[in-house]
């Protein structure tokens, strides 16, 4: 997976490697769009991130409900991904989305991308997959 390989050394920085950033790359690689290059540099911290997803009734789930169909939590394969909302979680990981790959998740955090075994992520809130 692309933006798996291309994320692995770069740090968490709002708009440029964030986990909009993570999925817009993995969709140009599947899809050829060009997300990246239209959501890249519109934020530079959590809250502009917020007001920009307000302003333009933008999220990663609207893009990935756009340009992907929904598939039932269980039949995930490589390059599906998953959006997670857990209300219990700190503010800056309630909403998460991620790649699976090789039986994990990778998702970006803070702290740059991280892997979890898929079992033990508990049900997302939406697993998405993409083709063309």
């Amino acid at each position: 997976m692309l933006a798996i390989s291309n994320f692995i050394t770069k740090d968490f920085v709002w708009g440029q490697t964030d986990c909009t950033m993570f999925i817009a790359e993995h969709l140009d690689s599947l899809l050829g769009t060009e997300l990246v290059k239209e959501y890249r540099g519109q934020w530079d911290s959590l809250m502009s991130a917020v007001k920009y997803s307000r302003d333009n009734q933008v999220s990663v789930e609207s893009i990935l409900r756009n340009h992907c169909e929904s598939i039932e939590w269980g039949y995930e394969q490589d390059g599906d991904v998953f959006i997670t909302n857990d209300p219990e979680a700190p503010l800056l990981s309630r909403d998460s989305n991620g790649i699976v790959f090789g039986g994990r998740l990778f998702f970006m955090t803070t702290d740059g991308l991280c892997a979890a075994p898929l079992s033990s992520i508990p049900e997302p809130a939406g697993v998405y997959r993409c083709h063309r």
